[in-house]
């Protein structure tokens, strides 16, 4: 796992320098606070960026942001060893967290809980949220995107728990064409499931004879 992690961190290097973060602005094991960020970019300009590698707790994540530029998480399993280091890169199969991403933040804590055991669960579903905005994907697009080979059993169930819940709520969609599933985003069905919750929580939520 060591040797993983490792990778991650070098990874995280990459991702800044694309950013155009210099030698001297990419500080490993960077201690803030009462934490230890594994990469820090800190531009002389001011900008400043985290980066966190593998097991971390949205928590920290969500704290971070509220001191840095942006937040970026790039989980272990996300990561494909074999793949050659200009297809890691363009992956975009790490959960990135600006200060604008609040609202998206709120909709997987709505979607996923707070389950310690979802919280890679959460940021698979942020990627899947902020790659369909682009439009339509096919099942195999969002799965390079999770940066998961449906092949393997595994990765096949990790890639369905992820988008169960969004299509549970109604925020995501399916349709088949030309022989392919097609996902999009489905703002209207999810907006019916909010109002049947409405519904639900004004029966339930009251004392009776309110």
């Amino acid at each position: 796992m060591a040797g993983i992690h490792s990778s991650l961190v070098q990874k995280a290097k990459d991702v800044l320098r694309e950013r155009g973060f210099g030698e001297d602005e990419i500080i490993p094991e960077f201690k803030f606070k009462k934490y230890k960020i594994d990469v820090v970019g800190w531009k002389k300009s001011g900008v400043k960026v985290a980066v966190e590698c593998g097991n971390v707790s949205l928590s920290k994540l969500e704290e971070l942001q509220n001191y840095f530029d942006e937040v970026i998480h790039i989980p272990h399993s996300t990561y494909v060893l074999d793949l050659p280091k200009s297809r890691r890169v363009e992956s975009g199969s790490f959960l990135t967290l600006s200060r604008e991403d609040a609202g998206l933040k709120r909709i997987v804590d709505y979607v996923y809980g707070n389950h310690p055991k979802r919280q890679l669960l959460k940021a698979k579903g942020a990627i899947v949220i902020k790659f369909l905005r682009e439009g339509p994907k096919t099942l195999s697009e969002l799965a390079v995107r999770l940066g998961l080979d449906l092949k393997k059993p595994a990765e096949l169930s990790q890639f369905y728990a992820a988008l169960r819940p969004l299509r549970e709520t109604g925020m995501i969609s399916t349709h088949r064409s030309q022989g392919k599933t097609f996902y999009a985003l489905s703002y209207a069905s999810f907006r019916f499931a909010l109002e049947q919750l409405r519904k639900d929580a004004e029966y339930w939520l009251k004392e009776e004879g309110t």
